[in-house]
């Protein structure tokens, strides 16, 4: 029995990424995972975070106090959050209003309006209800552990380099004060369409083409030719001869390709990586790629399978290459932005006036494990409505079909009258969230815009990657419920209601995942899939600064021009490799929002990209982080000496940015 258990902890504390274990540190894991009562895999997940949050591809002496110590709370905090009741209970009635904006009852929706298109008027719609006197449900399950929470509203963490004021919320706007827009991207994906019929020659295909392209980028930007190391002769930047992967040289060569894991799954490490060519060069030769005189000059590196690279060394036998030099990739053009937008932008009567544009992100699941309860969802909305942002981008899962009720089909509401429903998937959507949106602006006129982007884990989203938009169900007028008799409460199935929300004007967008858009100037790009995570446990790294590691992985999505440069994917991914194209990152972005796992932080990559993790609002039982951004205006002085010159200034939005994450 005590064999069985130390292979199945090894086994899950490899799958985690250790690399190397010996039979001392194995035997005292055993230990703890015995004294802590935590399996295999709880072990392997908490190795996953400790390891990637403190940069460790091992375990040893000198760390595992340190492990010890952690993990020890870990299970502290896991013992104390297990909820009383089960996760699929039938939910119970709220004792206690909620403090502020309120979601109303179960949803009735007829059909009465012209083509069967709900109007303002209907009567089965949803009724405005901001009193905080009124008892409402906001789903099913306890909320005991997340109204136990410490540190509400709480800054956890502050990116403010240039120590910029903070704005404030007294002076803001009720009016919108931005434009969203999806602007000249065609990367974004705009519609659903068929995927999971890709075969394998395909799949060959796609990756050689972008080889090939990347490939092409770096041998213009940084000039890689036959004629390069005789340009640069006698330079200390001089380049070596571009040859094709495997061609076996004494003298130094540079060469491109994709980088791979000679041992097809698990973490890469310095002993496994390859260099495998493209097709029309080497004919997709694979030569395996020595790090050690990278290590002994402590140069820094970062690699991971997938990633594209040019590298620069010595190939005497043709089949091992010792790197002397990596090049990462080339960086995406920044955005630029005429003086006369500018300054109509940032001090225009009818945009932001002088003051900083404020946006707010946040990522699900907006509901905590306990339950199907989003009370989460609605304080965060409380906190919009009292911060008066000019812009939220939320991202899924919205509906997380990763919950247990949600496994188990326990999509239950409570009506008034204390009855119970069980909702399709789209209506609880429509319950939860839409509802939430309708009731956010259906009181006083708000300038606040919502941009929606699903994820992978959301359960009424195409379950792909590139991800279509949010989409509601075409209704077909003779199928209007409503007219027949006795029918006009029934609830209307197959919606997300959201077209109910964007009544007079549009106020929410959906966009896909990921996605790319503009608020006024801004280009700001999104992904809700964890990018970062999935790099984090795949990557093999060496002689990185302290602390600059989710750095290098912001830069390295840039360099790659990719929002999921990795191959092969992280199983559940489910990336369609006919749909490249549409996970490019078209240029450089102002903002970058990826949602992840690992600890929220806002950084800058590449000098000219903000690149902020909100974290999620839940983690498990309790309250998680939401992200606010203030950008600050560039002074009016400095765009008027470039009025009517058609010269374009540089965002430069890093520098004028202030990032706050926030407890909820």
């Amino acid at each position: 029995m005590a064999s069985v258990r130390k292979k199945e902890i090894r086994a899950a504390l490899e799958k985690a990424g250790m690399m190397k274990m010996d039979d001392n540190i194995l035997s005292k894991c055993i230990a703890l995972a015995t004294s802590t009562s935590l399996s295999p895999d709880q072990m392997g997940l908490f190795w996953e975070s400790f390891s990637l949050n403190r940069n460790l591809s091992h375990l040893d002496d000198h760390c595992f106090e340190s492990f010890r110590t952690a993990l020890i709370k870990y299970a502290d905090e896991r013992s104390n959050t297990t909820p009383d009741s089960t996760i699929t209970s039938r939910p119970t009635k709220r004792s206690t209003p909620p403090p502020s904006v309120t979601p109303p009852a179960k949803r009735k929706t007829t059909l009465s309006g012209e083509d069967g298109v709900p109007t303002a008027n209907d009567e089965g719609r949803r009724r405005v209800s901001l009193s905080p006197d009124v008892p409402v449900n906001k789903g099913s399950g306890s909320t005991a552990l997340y109204d136990d929470r410490k540190g509400a509203g709480k800054v956890m963490e502050t990116w403010n380099p240039n120590n910029l004021p903070d704005a404030g919320t007294e002076q803001r706007s009720n009016k919108p004060r931005c434009t969203v827009s999806r602007g000249d991207f065609s990367t974004n994906t705009t519609h659903r369409y068929r995927y999971m019929n890709t075969t394998v020659e395909e799949v060959a295909e796609m990756l050689n083409e972008r080889l090939v392209q990347l490939g092409q980028m770096m041998k213009e930007r940084y000039a890689l030719g036959e004629d390069s190391a005789i340009e640069g002769e006698g330079s200390t930047d001089s380049i070596a001869a571009l040859e094709a992967v495997g061609v076996s040289r004494q003298e130094p060569i540079c060469c491109i390709g994709r980088i791979c894991n000679e041992a097809h799954e698990g973490r890469l490490n310095a002993t496994s990586i390859l260099l495998e060519g493209c097709r029309g060069e080497s004919g997709g030769t694979r030569v395996k790629l020595d790090m050690s005189h990278l290590k002994a000059n402590k140069t820094p590196f970062l690699l991971f399978p997938g990633q594209i690279v040019a590298v620069e060394g010595l190939n005497p036998s043709g089949r091992t290459m010792v790197a002397h030099r990596i090049c990462d990739g080339t960086p995406p053009f920044p955005v630029q932005t005429t003086a006369d937008e500018l300054l109509k932008f940032h001090h225009g009567d009818n945009y932001q006036g002088g003051s900083p544009l404020n946006i707010m992100a946040v990522s699900g699941p907006f509901a905590t494990s306990s339950g199907l309860n989003y009370q989460p969802l609605w304080d965060f909305v409380n906190k919009v409505q009292s911060s008066k942002p000019d812009v939220v981008v939320m991202t899924g899962p919205f509906v997380d079909m990763r919950q247990e009720a949600m496994k188990s089909g326990q999509t239950i509401v409570q009506n008034d009258d204390g009855s119970e429903t069980l909702l399709p998937l789209e209506t609880f959507f429509a319950e939860q969230i839409s509802a939430v949106l309708q009731e956010f602006f259906s009181g006083d006129e708000v300038g606040t815009q919502f941009v929606l982007v699903p994820s992978l884990h959301d359960a009424t989203a195409e379950w792909v990657f590139p991800q279509p938009p949010f989409a509601d169900a075409k209704r077909n007028p003779s199928n209007d419920l409503s007219r027949i008799p006795g029918a006009e409460n029934l609830v209307t199935v197959g919606t997300l209601d959201l077209d109910t929300v964007n009544v007079g004007r549009k106020r929410v967008h959906y966009m896909s995942n990921p996605c790319t858009f503009k608020i006024n100037e801004l280009v700001v790009s999104v992904t809700s899939t964890d990018i970062f995570l999935h790099m984090g446990i795949s990557e093999t790294n060496a002689n990185l600064p302290p602390g600059s590691r989710l750095e290098y992985l912001a830069k390295h999505l840039l360099l790659q021009h990719s929002f999921y440069p990795l191959f092969p994917p992280i199983q559940g991914t489910n990336l369609d490799m006919k749909k490249l194209d549409q996970i490019a990152i078209p240029c450089q972005p102002d903002i970058l929002i990826t949602p992840s796992k690992l600890n929220p932080f806002a950084r800058t990559a590449l000098e000219n990209t903000l690149v902020v993790n909100p974290g999620f609002l839940t983690k498990s039982y309790t309250g998680g982080t939401f992200a606010t951004i203030q950008v600050h205006p560039i002074k009016r002085e400095t765009l008027e000496e470039f009025l009517n010159s058609g010269v374009e200034l540089p965002n430069a939005v890093a520098s004028r940015s202030k990032v706050d994450i926030i407890r909820i």
